[in-house]
């Protein structure tokens, strides 16, 4: 009789409910008070007599499923530590288009709207803000309905490939200026190809603005 009373006890202190209101206590501590997320859990070890969570480590999220550190007790007292399935969704206000966009197209506005998505299964990192996008183009075709992320933008080239550009190179204190041409496009900072017109001569130069660059070989 005190082994069956101790069973029933076990099963209600280790009891579906209490494991998942650690679990959510875990993912709260995780992701952030502020965070709106729901959860499944999907996967529990058999046959176990105590499940505890490893808080002291971090939660690792792949594709939507986030595998939560455990250790595990089962009927031979032996402790084994591994993983805790669940099927997480995490929502936030998230750029989206709303209509296809061509790859190097200019971003504007009126491309995107602001919506509450899950982004637990994205892969980059989901823009937040439409304000500056004007800044950017597309650097993959990005279908309709598409969660806008960092890596499918990039800055709009302050030299497209063929614009005419001063290039300026220094002899000792005197600098020298020469007209050329673009072969490659580039933003402040870059490096890029370009070809002297007087005498169709190559050199990489570094992009300063929209009309200059610096010859540096």
């Amino acid at each position: 009789m005190p082994v069956l009373l101790l069973s029933f006890i076990l099963s209600l202190f280790f009891s579906g409910d209490d494991l998942q209101n650690r679990v959510d206590d875990y993912l709260r501590k995780q992701l952030g008070t502020n965070v709106i997320y729901e959860f499944e859990i999907i996967n529990i070890p058999d046959t176990y007599t105590r499940i505890e969570i490893l808080t002291e480590r971090n939660v690792n999220i792949q594709g939507g499923i986030a595998y939560i550190p455990v250790s595990v007790v089962r009927h031979n007292n032996r402790p084994a530590q591994t993983t805790l399935s669940v099927r997480l969704k995490i929502f936030k206000e998230t750029v989206v288009s709303v209509s296809d966009i061509g790859r190097k197209e200019i971003l504007n506005e009126n491309l995107f709207e602001l919506k509450m998505v899950d982004i637990a299964g994205i892969r980059g990192n989901p823009i937040t803000t439409i304000e500056n996008l004007n800044k950017f183009r597309s650097r993959v075709m990005i279908n309709q309905s598409s969660i806008l992320t960092s890596e499918m933008i990039e800055p709009v080239p302050e030299i497209l490939v063929g614009d005419f550009i001063t290039a300026s190179v220094a002899k000792g204190n005197v600098v020298i200026s020469l007209d050329a041409i673009s072969r490659q496009e580039g933003i402040s900072g870059d490096i890029i190809s370009i070809k002297t017109l007087n005498d169709n001569r190559n050199f990489k130069a570094r992009v300063i603005d929209s009309q200059n660059v610096l010859i540096i070989q």
